[in-house]
């Protein structure tokens, strides 16, 4: 229940960070009495949204690929907006990027992103001894076909029978992702964009591994363990 929920939450980061709003989060979404998004953000909201991409992909929500790619797009925003002796001012509007008046430096916001940003640094000099692919990714899938009302019983099946990552080569993880694909209906962008990011991303990051009872087996991508 709680990774469903963590699911939905990362959908309004997801949804509401992108081009748009020059990938800054808003600050809030009203859904009734109706106004949209607010355009506008803090350094709370700023700092929140970079956690939001680290905790989607601890969840196993986001590829590395595009994890990485998100950060790079939030902190090339945040170079882009004026600042006063290095500190953010506390309102920007997330079209423009002006500063909103009043033109003011909160220490209680400017604590909360310093804080975040800490966070932010041990998470990425951690993920370089993390595998690029573990258990989380395949349940991640699994809630974002739930989230899309796509979880038929074909796709719950071929999940489950996959199992956990540990010991599947990658011939395996990508037939794997190939018969996912076929399955999960066109409608349902987020699930095939993240099975394309995983496909794509597979050949850039893998790693070779040769376990002690391969090491006379001959080097070809069948043996190439996922780890």
């Amino acid at each position: 229940v709680l990774r469903k929920d963590a699911r939905k939450i990362w959908s309004y980061f997801e949804d509401f960070s992108g081009e748009n709003t020059n990938y800054l989060p808003p600050d809030n979404y009203q859904k009734y009495p109706p106004k949209e998004i607010a355009e506008r953000t803090s350094p709370t909201n700023i700092g929140l949204g970079l956690l939001a991409i680290i905790s989607a992909r601890d969840l196993g929500f986001l590829s590395i690929t595009r994890t990485l790619a998100s950060i790079r797009q939030m902190l090339a925003t945040i170079d882009k907006l004026e600042k006063w002796n290095g500190n953010l001012y506390n309102w920007y509007n997330t079209k423009t990027l002006e500063i909103l008046r009043p033109k003011y430096v909160s220490s209680v916001d400017s604590g909360n992103y310093l804080g975040y940003l800490m966070v932010l640094k041990q998470s990425l000099i951690q993920y370089k001894d993390m595998p690029i692919i573990d258990d989380d990714i395949v349940q991640g899938i699994k809630e974002t076909c739930e989230l899309e009302q796509n979880l038929s019983k074909e796709i719950h099946d071929i999940i489950d029978s996959f199992g956990a990552i540990k010991g599947k080569t990658s011939s395996e993880w990508i037939s794997f992702l190939k018969e996912l694909k076929l399955k999960v209906n066109k409608s349902s962008s987020k699930t095939r964009a993240m099975i394309d990011e995983l496909t794509t991303e597979y050949s850039k990051y893998f790693s070779l591994r040769h376990y002690e009872e391969e090491k006379s087996l001959v080097e070809d991508s069948l043996y190439i363990y996922i780890h």
